[in-house]
């Protein structure tokens, strides 16, 4: 990891836990992401950015992908979740996201870094894996429906889905 990139996240950790200082709070579990939280959701449509062109953009549908994230029993905000879905045409996937949540003081938004790593399975039946971290939010509607926004892999894409609180 970059030592400005180390440092900088090492200075809002430390600078989190002062009293009124920033509208966030790193040490304890948003509202919406207590313990033992359980979300169930997946993304269906994207916003791409196309390398083909530079700076062209494209909005489509995309695979289906489905996720399950258990925030963990501990004292600091982690969760742990599964994914797959049809990641494209003729490529099945399935990972494990790792993620931490920040609390921003609204009861209705999570908001969260992760890393993925997922094995992708492509039709000449080869394998390959991919690591990336990704960034998200999950805006709660009433008492348990959810509109998520994620980065897709490596940043390239903007991934729309819903899911659903558990517990």
């Amino acid at each position: 990891m970059n030592r400005r990139v180390f440092l900088t996240l090492l200075l809002l950790f430390l600078l989190a836990d002062a009293q009124g200082a920033f509208p966030f709070d790193l040490w304890r579990h948003p509202e919406m992401a207590e313990k033992e939280t359980i979300f169930v959701g997946g993304f269906a449509a994207s916003f791409a950015l196309s390398y083909t062109q530079p700076g062209a953009f494209k909005f489509g549908l995309s695979a289906p992908e489905v996720f399950f994230d258990l925030m963990l029993p501990l004292p600091l905000p982690f969760s742990l979740g599964l994914s797959a879905g049809l990641l494209e045409p003729g490529v099945l996937g399935g990972g494990a996201r790792l993620g931490y949540h920040a609390n921003l003081d609204d009861p209705n938004l999570d908001v969260y870094a992760l890393y993925e790593v997922r094995l992708k399975f492509v039709e000449d039946v080869s394998a390959e894996i991919e690591w990336f971290p990704a960034i998200g939010a999950r805006r709660r509607f009433g008492g348990f429906f959810c509109l998520n926004l994620e980065t897709g892999p490596m940043g390239k894409s903007l991934l729309i889905g819903i899911s659903v609180k558990l517990n």
